[in-house]
């Protein structure tokens, strides 16, 4: 093993940054394909990083952590800057059309941070903000917070207009094709216009447990605690559910046709069709708890709980499966604009090479719909 080690040191924290070169064997479970992948680098924080990192326009990664700091890093890994808040991160970054960055605290305060690392300006509101922002294709930035409140917020900071959700939050709002909002409370699905108006409402049989998807039709996606995942039509009908052996616990992620991909802790990954009838589902040894994330090649990308991380091809064979060194959390992955797939476990960020793909730009192929973690459904360029 060859690697190099970057430390950086401060007067308040010093972090650690490994340049590995790492090559590690393929599986032998099923794959059909023989694939050496490499981490190519592992940025480590202090303390635990939240959830899954998020890629700017420019290549630009962001992470943030418990340690209070947010990391900006060259798309090769070396840090570009940090910025660092008077109290814990935690919320994974949200980068808006603009390139600022936002993240949430510890004490529920929203924070937006320039491309160059620079508080522009923070604020909160009462009962602190809830979950991940949502920001829509010209800026505007959507927000729960715990006093049963839906917010829409200029990027000036200016409360554009708020509203009651007659109920805690449960999800963070997501953002559709026509602008309409969706969030997820103890009360159901409910549905706005980005004028605030209430378009509908949606009585959940159980409360909602992942995030909203939502399809290139409008249609979202969604699981609860009976052990199913829901799509309903954008104006709020039913349209299927599908029963697993176990809680799902990760936000779907949908493909350009509609296929809708979700995996559940009974240990196996579904696919189903728009007409929500099962295409296929793949078992694993793990529990699958995070989102998987989808190339643009088509290919679905997976971690179950514990070591390894899986490709599959759009019929869900295995193409390539391989160990990590170190038991990976149940945060998402995303795979970055230089094809690198990025996954963090505990207080690391993981950047591996796969063979050559892309982020998807078609439907939701990520945790948060995009590699800017915005939760807004947007047009492939």
């Amino acid at each position: 093993m060859l690697h190099e080690r970057w430390t950086v040191g401060t007067s308040q924290r010093q972090f650690t940054m490994l340049i590995l070169s790492i090559v590690i064997s393929s599986c032998t479970t099923e794959p059909s394909e023989s694939y050496e992948g490499k981490v190519l680098w592992i940025f480590q924080a202090n303390r635990g990083i939240r959830g899954c990192a998020a890629v700017g326009e420019d290549g630009t990664i962001y992470v943030s952590s418990l340690d209070a700091n947010l990391y900006a890093l060259d798309p090769d890994g070396p840090l570009k800057w940090w910025y660092r808040a008077p109290m814990s991160l935690r919320s994974p970054p949200v980068v808006s059309p603009n390139g600022s960055i936002l993240v949430i605290d510890s004490k529920r305060n929203l924070r937006l941070i320039t491309p160059d690392g620079t508080l522009e300006w923070d604020m909160v509101l009462e009962g602190g903000f809830y979950g991940m922002p949502a920001v829509s294709n010209d800026g505007r930035i959507v927000i729960a917070t715990w006093a049963h409140e839906l917010h829409a917020i200029s990027p000036d900071k200016s409360v554009i207009w708020t509203r009651q959700l007659g109920g805690q939050p449960t999800t963070s709002p997501s953002i559709g094709p026509d602008g309409s909002i969706y969030i997820g409370t103890t009360g159901g699905i409910r549905a706005y216009d980005l004028q605030g108006n209430l378009l509908w409402s949606w009585a959940c049989p159980a409360e909602t447990k992942t995030g909203i998807a939502i399809a290139n039709d409008g249609s979202l996606s969604f699981g609860l605690w009976d052990w199913k995942v829901y799509t309903l039509s954008r104006e709020g009908n039913l349209l299927w559910h599908y029963l697993t052996e176990g809680d799902v616990y990760a936000t779907p992620v949908i493909g350009d046709d509609g296929t809708v991909y979700f995996g559940s802790t009974d240990h196996f990954i579904y696919a189903i069709g728009s007409d929500g009838n099962l295409l296929w589902k793949r078992e694993f040894k793990g529990r699958v708890l995070s989102a998987a994330t989808i190339g643009q090649s088509g290919k679905i990308y997976i971690h179950p709980r514990g070591y390894e991380v899986s490709a599959l091809d759009p019929d869900g064979a295995f193409e390539w499966q391989y160990r990590i060194e170190n038991a990976l959390s149940d945060g998402p992955m995303l795979i970055a604009p230089n094809g690198v797939l990025l996954m963090s476990s505990g207080i690391s960020l993981y950047a591996i090479q796969v063979p050559p793909d892309a982020p998807s730009k078609n439907g939701w192929p990520s945790y948060r719909g995009n590699i800017g973690n915005t939760g807004c459904w947007h047009p492939a360029p």
